[in-house]
């Protein structure tokens, strides 16, 4: 289905194909053309105090963020994309500058909310950004964010890659870029880490927490969600990292406080959550 909307929003007007998103929202989610079974589950984790209209109004909401998710990266890819920058707001920039000038680069780690490719070309702009890309199907959709983040300045490096592309994030810490991780599920390959998540056990991305201690590059955890037009980046306390404890201590006591942030984002901002894939992975969420 985003294959069809990605080719109909290449052709259409943007303002037109955002409407035609925001209108048939409803309409695909009661036909079961988007599902919403895990993005249901994982809501409710985050807010189980919402009696049955408010959280099916959560859900809507939800899934109509996500729409405008997809409406943006016409924008993105469209010479309307110094118009969608100029909407972003960013919360607590000096704090980036400060962790940059440290010399080892920076591990900037966020949930999947609002729009993370939004938040990358608006990084781009200032610094050298690296993230990692997700094999997704069909292959053409891969491409096509392939394509979109280069396009906005940003190196991608394939999560399929292996070994291969944490060593590649090295590198370009060295080089004092900022990594830009997405890491409120497991994705691809990468290496898990058991935390306790919105109230339930579930496997993080082990990657941003190594990456920090083998390189010493700043952890700061990043937070995004819409208010109207625009969108909001904030940028949060960087993450201790003790240098000298054994690794695996340290990327599990890291990772864990890391999800600690992510919770408190999504809680915070629950429609802006992309949460579409199980987050739980079977394990359960505490009652």
């Amino acid at each position: 289905m985003w294959l069809v909307i990605w080719a109909l929003g290449r052709i259409l007007p943007t303002t037109l194909s955002s409407r035609l998103i925001h209108a048939r929202i409803p309409f695909a989610l009661r036909r079961g053309w988007i599902d919403s079974t895990a993005l249901r589950t994982n809501l409710r984790a985050v807010a189980p105090h919402l009696n049955e209209v408010e959280f099916e109004a959560l859900v809507l909401a939800n899934v109509r963020s996500y729409g405008r998710y997809w409406a943006e990266l016409f924008e993105l890819a469209s010479h309307r994309r110094s118009l969608i920058l100029e909407r972003v707001i960013v919360h607590g920039e000096p704090m980036l500058h400060t962790a940059l000038a440290q010399g080892h680069g920076v591990v900037i780690a966020l949930p999947h909310m609002a729009n993370w490719d939004l938040a990358g070309a608006w990084l781009a702009q200032q610094h050298d950004v690296v993230t990692v890309a997700e094999r997704i199907q069909p292959q053409r959709l891969f491409r096509v964010f392939m394509n979109l983040r280069t396009g906005l300045g940003m190196a991608v490096v394939p999560l399929d890659s292996g070994a291969g592309a944490l060593g590649r994030l090295r590198t370009a810490l060295e080089a004092q870029a900022a990594v830009a991780l997405v890491a409120d599920r497991m994705v691809g390959g990468s290496i898990g880490v058991p935390v306790q998540f919105a109230g339930g056990t579930a496997m993080l991305p082990a990657g941003p927490a190594l990456l920090a201690y083998q390189t010493r590059a700043p952890l700061i955890p990043a937070r995004l969600w819409y208010a109207g037009p625009a969108m909001h980046i904030q940028f949060l306390d960087p993450i201790a990292v003790d240098y000298e404890a054994p690794r695996r201590d340290v990327v599990s006591i890291t990772t864990q406080n890391l999800a600690d942030r992510f919770s408190e984002s999504v809680t915070m901002h629950p429609q802006d959550w992309r949460a579409l894939q199980p987050i739980w992975e079977g394990v359960g969420v505490d009652a």
